[in-house]
């Protein structure tokens, strides 16, 4: 696979069943990456995925395209309280594996970050990263996040612990 042909672009709302199928191909994939489980999602449908799009705009997913073929994402929301509204939080990145070491998450989070800035108000992004996904701590370290703080035991799946570090960027 070659990326010449990749776009990176918002996720349409009417392109909500690939991004269904995406996220749960992530979820089986690497299910000790996400705090969610593909048991957990399995039954939520392409339109529930959409309604969350169209009824929270500053809630949006960036995808890698190959052609019309969603084959990376990653999602980024606001936090919703007052106080930390100039909060952008990222969440759920995923490139298939066929796609991975082509720089297709570097592009997908430099546009994520890129939208963010136009998210008025927001001044900050965070994102959650398990302590074993070496790869993914080297892309946000690369994109310019900083860690600043490791939370012990943050997740536990079947009697297994999963640390998670917390990286922030400035905008």
């Amino acid at each position: 696979m070659t990326t010449t042909s990749i776009i990176i672009r918002r996720v349409r709302i009417d392109e909500a069943a690939q991004f269904r199928d995406l996220r749960l191909a992530s979820l089986q994939e690497t299910p000790d990456a996400f705090a969610s489980s593909y048991e957990e999602e399995e039954h939520w449908t392409a339109e529930f995925y959409a309604e969350r799009q169209r009824s929270q705009p500053d809630n949006f997913i960036i995808g890698a395209f190959d052609n019309t073929t969603l084959v990376g994402m990653v999602g980024f929301f606001r936090e919703r309280f007052r106080k930390t509204r100039h909060v952008g939080i990222i969440w759920g990145m995923y490139v298939r594996p066929e796609y991975r070491r082509q720089n297709i998450g570097e592009k997908m989070l430099h546009y994520l970050l890129d939208e963010a800035r136009t998210v008025q108000g927001i001044e900050q992004v965070h994102l959650g990263v398990v302590s074993t996904i070496y790869p993914a701590k080297s892309l946000y370290e690369k994109c310019g996040f900083q860690l600043f703080g490791e939370e012990k035991n943050a997740m536990k799946d079947q009697g297994k612990y999963f640390s998670v570090f917390h990286y922030a960027i400035f905008l």
